[in-house]
This record gives C-alpha cells, structure tokens and sequence, in this order.
C-alpha cells in the first residue's frame, strides 16, 4: 500500500513539472495562438521563444487577426523584414506579471524590435497600445504570455514622421505646425511627452477658409493656438475617444466636444469625423480628421 502511494504522488509531481517545464513557444499552443504561432515560424523566430532567455510575449488571439484586412495582412506575411518587426514588437524583455503595472499609470516597455509599448491598467483590465489584454499571466519555463485581442501596430516613427508620411495625407498640417515652432515638441522618440493629435487632412486645410488663414497671418501666436487645439497631452485610442463627450487639448481651458452617430462613428465638435483612427507614433497616436477645429479663443481675430 505504501508503495502504490509512494507512486501515485511520483506519478503527480512529475506530470506536474512535466507540464510546467513548457517554454514560451509550447505555451502557444494552450492559449490557441495557431495564427500567431505560424508567423513565428515563418518568420524563424521559434528558437527565441525556446531558448532560455526570459520574456513577456502578448499573443493576439486568433480572433483578432480577422480584424486586419487581408491585403495588409498579406503585404506582412510577403515581407520577411517587416513579419519579423511585427513578432518582435510582440516580444519584450524580461517577465512583466499584470500585478507589476501600477494602476492608473502609464508605463513604457522596450520591445525587442527596439521601439516602446505603451502599457496601462486600469479598472476595465490591463492595455497594451491599442489593445486589451483577454487572458494574463500565464507562466512558461522561459517567461509569461498575455493573450491581447488585438494586433499591435508597429510605430512609425515620430508624431512629426507621420504626419509627414504621405501615406496619412497630413503634410499641410505639418506645414503649419512647422510654423507655429511647434515641430520639436511632438519630434522626440523617447521623451516621456506622449501625444494625441487631430490632424486635418490636406482636403480638410485646402478647404479651410482662405480669409482666416489670412487673418491669422503668420502671428506664431496665434498659429500656436491653432495647433495646440489639435493636440491632446497623452494618448486615446479611438475606443476612448469614443467613451468620452469632450477631449481636453494643449490649448488651456478649451476642449473638443465629442459625439457619436448612431453608426457609432466619432464627430469632433459636431463638424469633423476621423478619416484615418490609431495611427501608431512612438511618442503618441495621430488620428487624421476631415475638418479644421478653431478654438474660440481665435474667433475675435477670424470674425
């Protein structure tokens, strides 16, 4: 009898530590990350995942690959250089548990692709950039997995790169915050300073009123005042926005109103919808908007 029980207990504590000595790349396999996986493999990065250095993977579920369109999705896959940037901006050094993020407060995690994520939580869970994590803290022999439900989008460079990228169509703006003396502000990659910005699109700024423009004239002043209404200090996601009725900005004492149509689209100030949501900056998001916001502290100079 002693000698069954004797084995009974060997029998549990091996398959106990059986099952705990999996690595992070086995892990994948008990939160159903097959679609992640198989961009690991094909990127060749299995062995990282295997290998005995300590990381924090987040694991976008499979679901949430149904959320990029397949041409983009496509473009990654057909682009080594880029697939491999995609998994690694998923991999970040070290083992970070959920309960290591202060609450309420925003902290920064050096991926190893070398740009940051932006990592807060909060009373809803824990966020990574623009997704929410659905699943924490689930151990490897190699380090921790967070099962997020959404695919995070690699930065592209400063607030300043993208709007100068004329992917976004937001070079006019740029033009102006160029002149407002504003760029070095939103042009550092690793200060804390993190931003939102409202950039009206080149339509939205061809089509603003040619007299105000003349009006404001080229007073840095008041060309600061136009910008720094286009500017939130920190960052929102769409999905924020969206919980939200205002959105404060740089400009002291003024906000932006914040309204959604029954289609569940956002309305800034009543006039300007988002044409392009969460575009990913390292030291921010830019959204691309459809129409110029004015500030009232510029309507006694524009009439």
């Amino acid at each position: 009898m002693t000698r069954i029980f004797i084995f009974v207990v060997l029998t549990i504590f091996f398959a106990r530590n059986a099952h705990a000595a999996v690595d992070l790349y086995s892990t994948l396999d008990t939160v159903n990350a097959t679609i992640f996986k198989s961009l690991v493999d094909q990127a060749g990065l299995a062995g990282l995942l295997h290998g005995n250095t300590t990381f924090t993977v987040l694991v976008p579920s499979d679901a949430s690959f149904a959320k990029i369109p397949a041409s983009d999705f496509n473009a990654i896959k057909a682009n080594p250089t880029q697939l491999i940037s995609v998994i690694k901006y998923h991999v970040i050094s070290g083992r970070h548990e959920s309960h290591s993020f202060a609450f309420g407060r925003h902290l920064f995690l050096n991926s190893t692709n070398g740009h940051v994520i932006r990592v807060y939580r909060s009373s809803t869970g824990t966020h990574f950039n623009q997704a929410n994590a659905t699943k924490v803290d689930v151990t490897a022999t190699n380090g921790i997995i967070h099962v997020i439900n959404t695919v995070l989008d690699v930065p592209e460079g400063t607030v300043i790169d993208i709007l100068g990228n004329p992917n976004y169509n937001a070079s006019t703006f740029l033009a102006l915050v160029k002149r407002a003396g504003l760029d070095r502000n939103y042009a550092n990659p690793t200060g804390l300073n993190q931003y939102t910005v409202f950039a009206p699109s080149n339509a939205a700024m061809a089509a603003f009123p040619q007299a105000t423009l003349n009006a404001l004239g080229n007073d840095t002043t008041n060309l600061r005042l136009l910008v720094e209404y286009h500017v939130h200090s920190g960052t929102l996601h769409s999905d924020a926005i969206a919980r939200r009725t205002s959105v404060t900005t740089t400009l002291p004492a003024h906000s932006i109103a914040i309204s959604t149509t029954q289609a569940g689209d956002i309305v800034l100030n009543g006039i300007a919808s988002i044409l392009l949501d969460d575009i990913e900056a390292e030291n921010g998001i830019v959204h691309v908007i459809s129409h110029v916001l004015m500030p009232q502290i510029l309507t006694p100079i524009v009439g």
